[in-house]
């Protein structure tokens, strides 16, 4: 009950912040702690168009950010539990460039373990990023267990550039158990994510919208620096919408592979015209890989016998392989095509 002579006041209280915010002594934890991977973890914040932004601060308060993701990398500790946001800015081709149009312009490399990259925007699209030049990519990842995410991998100004490429060599490079999600690699560039004798790699909810050549690879011509192919990849509930120039998903050579729940839109497959092995390929031919399984994934053209256009066009696959209930646009196809 109220004591004697006590008034309650006209209008809301309002609770102001305390003196000492976050938890004193652990770097990063002004803000959300949640964003951190682990107790020791530390948040980094870049964000190229906030005011008098430079790299030469310690970036763990988001009201003076580092200018470019590659300080925040070189901040980083592996395996410590640290994470890098990224804000939002408006410096791509479908938006109006202002006020925030320093876009993310760095070809950078993540020799640390154990880190995450987010992107942090309010659209779809995720936070745009361009590499730095031509022919470059916007990542190559030499760490294992990272997490990339968040963000709208595009060619910008840049001719032939490319999203993320991951690498294991077992000396310099271990590029493994990557994790890219939530992301859109977009129309002007030549390849979305490059696997390089990269293992336990998971690609999950990624967008390709028309890369030129192709949205994920592996190269099985012995190019260096060793260009293998990877093995146990998963890929599920991502869209291939018409990559023309290559191939969809171009992993000759995978073994122990996933690949379920995409769906792949191809406009000459659709059109009973020639796309050979332009969407799905587990297998070129000239490498031996098998024990994929590529499930449940919907394909732009016909199950029929091998065609122009139709199912076995369109995908290779392994002898070893299991395909089964690949929809197509006239039923289910069971067999490796």
């Amino acid at each position: 009950m109220t004591g004697a002579d006590v008034t309650f006041p006209a209008s809301p209280l309002t609770r102001l912040n305390p003196w000492y915010p976050g938890q004193m002594g652990v770097e990063g934890a002004w803000t959300d702690t949640g964003l951190r991977l682990h107790c020791t973890g530390t948040v980094f914040y870049v964000d190229p168009n906030y005011p008098g932004v430079s790299d030469q601060r310690d970036g763990t308060d988001p009201t003076a950010p580092l200018n470019t993701i590659a300080a925040a990398i070189s901040k980083c500790e592996s395996f410590r539990g640290d994470v890098i946001v990224v804000m939002q800015n408006s410096a791509w081709d479908y938006a109006p460039g202002t006020p925030y149009g320093n876009t993310i312009t760095e070809s950078v490399t993540i020799d640390k373990h154990g880190i995450r990259i987010i992107g942090v925007t309010s659209g779809v699209m995720g936070v745009p990023w361009q590499p730095a030049d031509d022919d470059e990519y916007c990542i190559t990842n030499n760490g294992i267990d990272n997490i990339i995410e968040g963000f709208c991998f595009w060619g910008g100004a840049s001719t032939g550039g490319c999203g993320i490429l991951t690498v294991w060599d077992g000396a310099t490079s271990y590029g493994e158990n990557l994790t890219v999600r939530h992301c859109h690699f977009m129309d002007d560039l030549d390849i979305g994510i490059h696997f390089d004798y990269t293992w336990y790699c998971h690609i999950h909810n990624c967008n390709f919208w028309e890369v030129d050549e192709y949205a994920l690879y592996s190269d099985s011509g012995g190019v260096a620096p060793t260009q293998d192919p990877p093995d146990f990849i998963e890929v599920n509930d991502c869209i291939f919408h018409n990559i023309l120039g290559g191939a969809a998903v171009w992993l000759p050579g995978l073994t122990g592979g996933y690949l379920h729940d995409n769906q792949l839109y191809h406009e000459d497959a659709q059109a009973a015209g020639a796309a050979t092995d332009e969407g799905f390929v587990t297998n070129d031919g000239t490498v031996a890989g098998d024990e994929n399984m590529v499930v449940k994934n919907a394909f732009s053209c016909q199950n029929t016998a091998v065609a122009a256009g139709d199912y076995g066009d369109l995908n290779g696959g392994s002898a070893g392989d299991c395909w089964s209930h690949s929809f197509c646009m006239n039923g289910l196809a069971y067999g490796v095509p």
